[in-house]
């Protein structure tokens, strides 16, 4: 593969790099100034920390790739729960790690 082509399993082709300054610049753009960026976030902030359930058709195709997403990255046994399986239907799922970069984001900016 050449340098401009990307696996088709990489943290790349499911995010955009530059995503947090772009949401920082929706929020001067768009935004109305009243409401900090730490206020925005504080909902998904919550949501990781709290967890959410999870529903059956998320559970499905989490089943179905979970020995890719085990081996896509070091870190893709966070994406599994502890005993290195995909989440059941209804399971309440937490993201502390994504709680604590989303709150370091909504403290620090976008640098």
């Amino acid at each position: 593969a050449d340098a401009l082509t990307l696996p088709s399993v990489h943290a790349y082709t499911v995010t955009v790099p530059g995503a947090v300054a772009a949401w920082f610049d929706a929020e001067e753009a768009l935004g109305s100034g009243l409401v900090s960026m730490r206020t925005l976030l504080q909902p998904a902030i919550q949501l990781a920390e709290r967890g959410f359930p999870v529903s059956p058709i998320t559970a499905h195709y989490w089943r179905e790739d979970e020995a890719l997403l085990r081996e896509a990255s070091a870190n893709g046994g966070e994406l599994l729960d502890a005993n290195g399986r995909a989440p059941e239907p209804g399971a309440l799922v937490r993201r502390c790690e994504l709680a604590s970069v989303l709150r370091l984001v909504a403290e620090q900016g976008r640098e």
